[in-house]
C-alpha cells in the first residue's frame, strides 16, 4: 500500500527518526553527496521546428537555418552533409542492440550446442551492414555485440569475455554441432536432430526495410553448416505478438531498446540504465504474458540474477554481472548482434559542446542543457539552438509520451521536447553515472545499517535542495515528491507506463519539508533508481481531479493551464504545425551564472511640435531574463513594472513644450542591469525671433549634457 503523507503517519515517522537520527547512518549505507559541477544552460531558448521532409530537414541544416537534427536520418543524405562546410554527421548510440531470439521451447532448438553454433556462424559484420546503411553515418565504425547489458551500460562485460561471436566461424560451427549430436546420418546434405529426426528452421524478420537484405546472408549461412533453414519475412502487425504470447515461432529478429524510465529530465537519450529486463528472462518468469521472450529456463543464471539485485556490496554485483552475462553467452537463448546507433548530423560554426562519441556521450538532451553561444558570436550565455524534427508533437502528457502505440513505438517527438522541462531526484550525468539532481543527496539503507528497517527491506531517504523552486519563483517541496510518485504508482495498475517501474516500491512519505522516505520490498534498492528516481516530480495538485484510472485524460493545455516546471527549460510557446519553443526556466537550481547584461536599442533622440500625435519610444530588449523595469523622466520614475522579455514602448503623446531625458532601466532576474536613454526636444509651434532661438538650444544642451551625466551614475544598480 502506498502510504500518502497524514497526521497520524508523520508522528509515526518522526518518532522513528528521533529514535534513529538521520546523522548516526553506519559507513556501511550507500551515501551520494551533492554534485555541484553540472551546472547549465547557457541558451535562452530551444527552437524545435517541424520540416517532416527528410530532404527539406537536411537542406536546412546546410543553409543554416537550424543547428541539429535529431531523430532517424536516412544515411543517404550522409554524403551530401559531409559535404558540407561547419556541419558534422556522428553516430548517437541507443541504450539497446539488435538480437536473434531463439524459442528454447522447441526442440532441437533447446540444445545449447545448437544455438551457440548459430552465433559460432553468423558474420555479424554482414547482418549489421544494412543495419549501418539505414542509421549509422558513413565510415563508422560497426558496433558489435555479444553480451546481455548494453554497451553503455556500466556493468556490460562486453570486450571482456574470453571470445567473441563478431566473427564468422564455421569451421567452428561444424565442430560445435558434431560435438553436440547434429550429424548428417542420412546422407541428404542436412543435419538431424540429435535424436535422429530431420527437423528445419525458420529466421523471422520484419517484412520491410533493412530486414528484407537479411535474407540471402541466412539461408547461405545455414546452409554452410548444414541446417535446413529460410529466412521468413513477416506481417509486422503481428509480429510482435508471437513473443509477448509465447506463441509458436522458431526464431525472430527484434530491435531491443530498454525504454523504462524514459521520463527523466535529462537522462541519455531518454533511457535510463534499466536493469530490470534481467529478471524477465528468469525461469521463474518463464511462458509469462510479456516475459521471458526465449522461453528459457536456467537456474545458474537465476542465481545470480538473485544475487545482482540484492546485495548491497558493489563487488558482488559486479561479479554477478559478469556471472549473468557469461551464461547468456555460452547458452544463446538470443544472439545478439550490434549495438543501435543513429546518425546525428549538426553545425559547428555558431554554437559548441554539440558533439557525441561513440563511447557514450549522448547528443541529446545533455547538449541542449551544456551547449553555448561561442564567444565569437557573443556567447558563452544566450542564442537559440534550433533543431529540426520530422513529427509533430503528440501530447504534452508526458505520461503518454512514454506509451507505446500499436506495435510500432513511442510518441519520440513529444518526449525529446518535454523531457527538458521535467525534474527528478537523481539524473545520469553524460557519462551514464547517477548524480543527485532536485535530491542534494541520498541514502540506501536496510537492516544492516538501520534497525528500525525490517529484515529483507529497504529505504532510500532524499534531502532535497533548499535552492530549488518551480517555474513560478514557488518553493519544491518533499510533499510534492509524495504526490508525484504515489500518483505514478496507484495509477500502474490502470496502464500508466511511468508506475510500471514502482512494483517494489511499498511507501513513500515527506516527514520533513525537504526530506523524503521511500521503502522498499527488497534488501536492497540502488538498482531501482532507474526504474523510479527519474520519474518527473510535479506540484502538489497537479493531478487533483484526475482519477488513477483516467491518467491519460490529463492534458495541460500550454498558455491555458497552470503548468509550472521544474527542469532547465519551459514550454513557452507551441505552434502546431510549425514550431515549439522552450525558454530557460530562471528558477532551475543549477543555472549557469549569467554574466551578461540585456542589450537596449532604441529610436534616435526624437524631436517633434507640441501638441502633434503619434509619438512614442520603442525599447527593444535581447540577450537577458524576464525581471522589472523602471522608465525614468528627468531622474523621477514615472512608470514601472514586470518584463517578459517583450519590446516596451512608452507614449510621448501630450509632452509638455521641452526637453526630456527619458532613461528606460532593465533589472533581469539575476540582478544585472541595462540602461538606455533617449532625448526627446518637444517644440513650440509659436515664431520667436532668430536671437531667442540662437540662445535656447545652447542652454538646453548644457542642461542636458548635465541630466544626462546624472543620470549616468544615478541609474547604475549594484548587481544581487
Amino acid at each position: 500500500m502506498i502510504m500518502n503523507n497524514s497526521k497520524e503517519l508523520l508522528s509515526v515517522v518522526l518518532i522513528l527518526l528521533m529514535c534513529f537520527p538521520m546523522n548516526a547512518i553506519p559507513v556501511t549505507a550507500h551515501i551520494a553527496e551533492v554534485v555541484t559541477d553540472v551546472s547549465g544552460v547557457y541558451l535562452d531558448s530551444v527552437e524545435y521546428v517541424l520540416i517532416e521532409d527528410d530532404s527539406q530537414r537536411v537542406l536546412s541544416l546546410q543553409n543554416g537555418s537550424i543547428d541539429m537534427i535529431v531523430g532517424y536520418l536516412p544515411s543517404h543524405y550522409n554524403d551530401d552533409l559531409l559535404e558540407t562546410d561547419d556541419v558534422i554527421v556522428e553516430t548517437q548510440l541507443r541504450y539497446g542492440y539488435e538480437q536473434m531470439i531463439v524459442n528454447c521451447l522447441k526442440y532441437p532448438l533447446n540444445e545449447s550446442s545448437f544455438r551457440r553454433a548459430l552465433a559460432q556462424a553468423f558474420n555479424k559484420t554482414a547482418l549489421t551492414e544494412p543495419y549501418a546503411a539505414i542509421y549509422s553515418p558513413n565510415d563508422t565504425e560497426l558496433l558489435l555485440h555479444d553480451v546481455l547489458l548494453p554497451r553503455i551500460n556500466p556493468y556490460t562485460a562486453e570486450g571482456n569475455l574470453p571470445s567473441r561471436y563478431y566473427d564468422q566461424d564455421i569451421l567452428l560451427a561444424n565442430q560445435t554441432l558434431d560435438e553436440g549430436g547434429f550429424l548428417d546420418n542420412d546422407g541428404d546434405g542436412w543435419r538431424e536432430a540429435p535424436d535422429g529426426s530431420d527437423f528445419s528452421i525458420y529466421i523471422e524478420a520484419p517484412a520491410f526495410s533493412y530486414f528484407l537484405s537479411l535474407g540471402s546472408i541466412i539461408e547461405d549461412t545455414l546452409s554452410k553448416i548444414g541446417i535446413e533453414g529460410y529466412f521468413l519475412p513477416t506481417d509486422f502487425l503481428t509480429y510482435e505478438d508471437t513473443l509477448v504470447s509465447h506463441e509458436n515461432f522458431d526464431i525472430k529478429f527484434w530491435r531491443t531498446d530498454f525504454i523504462l524510465g524514459e521520463f527523466s529530465v535529462i537522462p541519455p537519450n531518454s533511457q535510463t540504465l534499466d536493469m530490470e529486463f534481467l529478471r524477465r528472462h528468469t525461469s521463474d518468469n518463464y511462458l509469462l504474458h510479456n516475459l521471458n521472450p526465449c522461453n528459457w529456463k536456467n537456474s545458474t543464471y537465476d542465481y545470480w540474477v538473485s544475487v545482482f539485485f540484492n546485495t548491497s556490496s558493489e563487488v558482488q554485483r559486479q561479479t554477478a554481472a559478469l556471472e549473468i552475462q557469461k551464461i547468456w553467452f555460452e547458452e544463446c537463448p538470443s544472439i545478439i548482434i550490434h549495438s543501435l546507433a543513429e546518425a546525428v548530423g549538426y553545425r559547428t560554426d555558431r554554437l559548441q559542446d554539440l558533439h557525441v562519441n561513440t563511447s557514450g556521450e549522448f547528443v541529446f538532451p545533455w547538449s541542449s542543457y551544456l551547449a553555448r553561444l561561442m564567444n565569437e558570436e557573443g556567447g558563452p550565455i544566450g542564442g537559440t539552438l534550433r533543431i529540426g524534427y520530422g513529427n509533430e508533437i503528440e501530447t504534452f502528457n508526458y505520461m503518454k509520451a512514454g506509451q507505446r502505440y500499436g506495435t510500432i513505438g513511442l510518441k519520440e517527438s513529444s518526449r525529446d521536447i518535454l523531457e527538458h522541462i521535467q525534474l527528478t531526484l537523481v539524473n545520469l550525468d553524460k557519462n551514464c553515472e547517477y548524480i543527485p539532481w532536485l535530491a542534494e543527496s541520498y541514502t540506501i539503507e536496510n537492516n544492516d545499517d538501520n534497525p528500525s528497517i525490517p529484515v529483507g527491506k529497504s529505504r532510500i531517504t532524499f534531502q532535497l535542495r533548499e535552492d530549488a523552486k518551480w517555474s513560478n519563483g514557488t518553493q519544491i517541496t518533499a510533499d510534492d515528491v509524495s504526490y508525484s510518485l504515489t500518483y505514478y504508482a496507484q495509477s500502474a495498475q490502470y496502464g500508466n507506463p511511468i508506475g510500471t517501474v514502482f512494483n517494489q516500491m511499498t511507501a513513500v512519505y515527506s516527514p520533513l519539508p525537504l526530506t523524503v522516505l521511500v521503502e522498499f520490498d527488497v534488501p536492497y534498492c540502488y538498482l531501482d533508481l532507474s526504474a523510479f528516481a527519474v520519474a518527473n516530480i510535479v506540484p502538489q495538485g497537479t493531478f487533483d481531479g484526475i482519477d488513477y484510472s483516467d491518467w491519460e485524460d490529463w492534458n495541460p493545455i500550454l498558455g491555458a493551464d497552470n503548468f509550472p516546471m521544474g527542469g532547465p527549460f519551459i514550454l513557452d510557446s507551441h505552434t502546431p504545425g510549425e514550431r515549439t519553443v522552450l525558454t530557460v526556466n530562471p528558477y532551475f537550481f543549477n543555472l549557469a551564472e549569467r554574466t551578461t547584461p540585456a542589450a537596449i536599442t532604441s529610436a534616435q533622440d526624437i524631436s517633434f511640435d507640441e501638441g502633434s500625435q503619434g509619438h512614442a519610444i520603442q525599447w527593444n530588449i535581447t540577450g537577458a531574463y524576464s525581471g522589472t523595469y523602471e522608465i525614468y523622466r528627468n531622474q523621477s520614475v514615472i512608470d514601472d513594472g514586470g518584463w517578459d522579455g517583450e519590446s516596451i514602448v512608452f507614449n510621448l503623446d501630450g509632452l509638455t513644450v521641452g526637453i526630456h531625458n527619458f532613461t528606460l532601466v532593465i533589472e533581469d532576474f539575476y540582478g544585472m542591469t541595462s540602461q538606455d536613454t533617449v532625448i526627446v526636444t518637444v517644440s513650440n509651434t509659436t515664431t520667436v525671433s532668430s536671437g531667442g532661438l540662437s540662445e535656447l538650444p545652447l542652454i538646453a544642451i548644457g542642461g542636458v549634457a548635465v541630466i544626462v551625466v546624472v543620470a549616468g551614475t544615478f541609474f547604475v544598480k549594484k548587481k544581487r
